[in-house]
């Protein structure tokens, strides 16, 4: 099953997604009652956060900060 940019992991009752697309984070929370469901999920997401940042354009692509 191929892979998606970010984690997965139990978050209470839910799971918690973190993504990275273009150096933006965007982190999710999610019911489901099994991993497979939520990294189905998760590719969806990522998926929509390509379109967006693609129609936004590259001058809206920003590095990811260091802390």
């Amino acid at each position: 099953m191929p892979r998606h940019p970010g984690s997965i992991r139990r978050h209470g009752r839910g799971w918690e997604v973190r993504l990275c697309v273009n150096g933006r984070r965007s982190t999710h929370t999610v019911y489901a009652d099994d991993r497979r469901e939520v990294q189905q999920w998760a590719r969806q997401k990522e998926a929509e956060l390509q379109r967006q940042a693609e129609r936004h354009g590259p001058e809206h692509r920003t590095a990811v900060r260091a802390r």
